[in-house]
């Protein structure tokens, strides 16, 4: 009964972990997807674009 107890609690900790682990990578997939739409659409300035001020 002990052991079924803590298989339980380690089971439930396991999946708990998966679903985090699911969540972080959908962010991830959507942080991928913006930057890369990002970079599509030129939206980062040239080197020559991107020089400070004084240039």
């Amino acid at each position: 009964m002990h052991l079924q107890h803590e298989f339980e609690q380690l089971h439930q900790v396991v999946l708990a972990q998966q679903n985090e682990i699911d969540d972080l990578k959908r962010e991830l997939r959507k942080f991928k997807d913006s930057f890369e739409s990002a970079a599509q659409a030129d939206q980062f300035p040239t080197p020559e674009e991107d020089r400070p001020p004084h240039y």
